[in-house]
């Protein structure tokens, strides 16, 4: 398997950033200075990309402090009654220990150079959409700031809120739900709980029990391809 900064090595730069727009444009359009028109947005955008790029085929590779070995891969789910592809990241020894129990981690507040190093699962479904995981990958280390200081305040404030979050203190569904019905026509915060026939709750609840077996099902299959990769190198090694 190759690392991300393999594939920001090999990628071609400019497609790259492309998909990236296509994918995330909206995002930065909404949160847009009033005075930024779209094409500002665009430009001031491709720049940034483009040296993020570059920072991932340059920096130097640092091993993880867990010392796990992430893999990324691409599965799919389904949305708006049709599948899409959607990304995630899992430990090796999970998916060899047993690819029903492997769990997806975030990875957005990990330090650059050890997602450059990260090993991207060779499954034909990754391949395909390789674009679109590496434009994943830029998204998710610059969610916080595109510059290293805004990545480590973003990563320090997320250390002390869960020093500060004390466990006890947490709602619950119940008390959130009576929370909302308190002002049930927010229109400001589109709160809107109207009441659901019986019916209509038996078919919302199959169409996300599919919705959640279809997401499952694909995630499961991939890891699967992972786990004969990860086993065919133990073998290769062993000889």
């Amino acid at each position: 398997m190759k690392t991300v900064q393999d594939y920001m090595r090999e990628l071609d730069k400019e497609k790259l950033i492309s998909v990236y727009l296509s994918n995330h444009r909206g995002f930065y359009l909404e949160n847009r200075d009033a005075d930024m028109t779209a094409k500002d947005v665009e430009e001031a955008l491709h720049d940034k990309l483009s040296d993020l790029i570059d920072v991932f085929r340059t920096i130097a590779i640092t091993p993880p402090d867990d010392g796990k070995t992430a893999i990324l891969l691409v599965h799919r789910m389904m949305a708006d009654g049709s599948s899409e592809p959607t990304f995630s990241l899992v430990h090796a020894d999970e998916v060899l220990e047993d690819i029903s129990t492997a769990e997806s981690y975030c990875y957005m507040f990990q330090h650059r150079s050890e997602i450059a190093g990260y090993l991207v699962s060779d499954a034909p479904l990754t391949r395909r959409y390789i674009y679109h995981l590496m434009s994943d990958v830029l998204h998710e280390t610059s969610f916080n700031g595109f510059d290293e200081e805004s990545q480590e305040e973003a990563r320090q404030d997320l250390e002390e809120r869960l020093e500060e979050t004390d466990p006890e203190e947490g709602m619950t569904y119940e008390e959130l739900q009576e929370v909302l019905a308190e002002d049930l026509d927010d229109y400001d915060r589109g709160v809107f709980l109207d009441e659901l026939s019986k019916d209509e709750k038996e078919l919302l609840e199959r169409a996300s029990e599919a919705q959640n077996e279809f997401y499952e099902n694909s995630f499961r299959k991939e890891l699967g391809f992972i786990r004969s990769e990860l086993e065919g190198i133990g073998s290769m090694e062993q000889n």
